[in-house]
């Protein structure tokens, strides 16, 4: 994050991303919660702007990963069979708010007549960032978004149960998370798996054409 201190565009860009990215991630979760009949996530504070929103693990990811990717805190929701569907059309209105957003800085950042002015790099920076976030919440591991909602399909036994108890509640998918964000950094060798995606996203909305 230190170099980001020589590039005010970039850092603005990149936290511009990173605060509406997060926590409307969450408020797209618990507000569509709400409108399909699920108000816990509204009666858990995560329908407002908090900072119950952040997840600490991911903003240690955005603290250390280069591309300021992280996660916010798991929206709490009824997972119950009788409701799944529901919870996965809540679950996926956070990727899809990320994808949007993307879209929206993508857009913005082709109206710039100069790229390289300080408003092209803040717009660039933030298109960069939602990309990372979207993709990063498509991890299939809960919690996060896509993890949870293809757990919902799990088979109804012990030992599901269990792995998704220690994966979500005790925190190992949270951790899971943050090694898969973070090992690249340490082992330069190993593909950045997040990255490999953006590129290729951000390709699709033409930034990365001009």
């Amino acid at each position: 994050m230190l170099h980001y201190l020589a590039t005010p565009s970039t850092l603005l860009g990149t936290l511009l991303a990173v605060a509406v990215g997060l926590f409307g991630h969450n408020l797209a979760q618990a507000w569509t919660a709400r409108g399909l009949g699920d108000r816990s996530g509204t009666w858990d504070g995560f329908g407002t702007l908090t900072w119950r929103q952040l997840d600490p693990l991911g903003v240690v990811a955005f603290l250390l990963t280069d591309g300021a990717w992280g996660f916010a805190a798991a929206v709490p929701m009824d997972l119950r069979p009788r409701r799944r569907t529901r919870a996965v059309v809540a679950l996926l209105a956070g990727p899809v708010f990320l994808l949007a957003l993307t879209g929206g800085f993508s857009a913005a950042f082709e109206q710039v007549t100069d790229p390289l002015s300080f408003a092209g790099k803040v717009l660039y920076a933030a298109a960069y960032s939602c990309a990372g976030l979207f993709v990063t919440s498509m991890i299939p591991i809960p919690p996060l978004a896509l993890g949870r909602a293809l757990w919902l399909f799990a088979p109804p036994v012990g030992g599901w149960a269990s792995a998704r108890y220690r994966l979500e509640d005790e925190n190992l998918g949270r951790v899971i998370a943050l090694v898969i964000l973070l090992i690249p950094l340490v082992i330069s060798s190993f593909p950045d798996l997040v990255g490999e995606f953006v590129t290729p996203l951000l390709r699709d909305f033409r930034v990365y054409s001009r």
